[in-house]
């Protein structure tokens, strides 16, 4: 009976030490992606992957210059490495060395534009957001709206949504509109739901029933990726392998 007790409390000793020691992976970026693929299958991930995710939504640029300062096993990033890349060093030269990098796509989503509840117009066409992001449309009213000057709300220059909405749409322009620049994506939809004269530029998987998305005639993708040092390690490769897996 002793010899018994003595073998069950190191097998759950031998448990727990296990179970405490679990390979952690550290996970910084785009709350684009995080978003649109790790909030949902999160548990999904961790299960095929036998990895705890350690997520950190600070905007792909950040996440890129954790990556190259040792702060983060993976970045996540919604657009383009070089073009992310381009933009972090635009701000501090020579943070982020893309040549060191590797970028593996992991899924694509859309970019939304949304507006208050409380806002009539329901419909946009793709030129209208145009002309809107670049300031030629100022006023609510020149769209069918009631007469309020336009507020956009987007993330900081080196967020991945905006490169591509800035590369993309804009064709190398930056937004010029009276707008209003959060650091962390998520803030966007909140900025958008308390003021009525905003409109958002977001990742659909960011999309709340506190906003509501227009339609337009035609939708921009963006992509999502996964970046390492160099080539991926086993366990970057594992959430790799796991989010493919599980994205939808």
């Amino acid at each position: 009976m002793k010899r018994a007790l003595v073998l069950a409390t190191l097998l759950a000793s031998t448990f727990l030490t296990t179970a405490a020691f679990a390979d952690t992976i550290s996970v910084h970026g785009s709350t684009t992606f995080v978003a649109a693929v790790l909030e949902p299958n999160k548990a999904a991930i961790e299960k095929d992957s036998g990895l705890t995710l350690d997520i950190v939504g600070n905007g792909s640029g950040n996440g890129l210059s954790n990556l190259a300062q040792g702060k983060a096993d993976v970045a996540m990033i919604s657009n383009k490495l070089e073009d992310v890349a381009a933009k972090v060093n635009a701000k501090t030269p020579g943070a982020v060395d893309a040549a060191a990098l590797q970028a593996v796509e992991v899924t694509k989503t859309h970019i939304a534009f949304t507006v208050n509840p409380a806002n009539p117009v329901k419909e946009l066409t793709h030129a209208q957001i145009v002309d809107i992001l670049t300031g030629k449309i100022t006023s609510w009213k020149q769209v069918g709206g009631e007469d309020k000057a336009i507020l956009v709300a987007t993330e900081v220059p080196t967020g991945g949504l905006r490169t591509t909405v800035e590369k993309d749409m804009l064709g190398g322009a930056q937004i010029s509109a009276n707008k209003r620049e959060v650091v962390n994506g998520t803030m966007i939809g909140k900025v958008v739901a308390q003021a009525p004269e905003a409109l958002g530029v977001m990742g659909a998987g960011s999309v709340t029933a506190a906003v509501r998305e227009l339609k337009l005639d035609k939708v921009d993708e963006i992509e999502l990726y996964y970046v390492t040092k160099g080539a991926p390690s086993p366990a970057a490769q594992k959430l790799i392998d796991a989010t493919k897996k599980n994205v939808k």
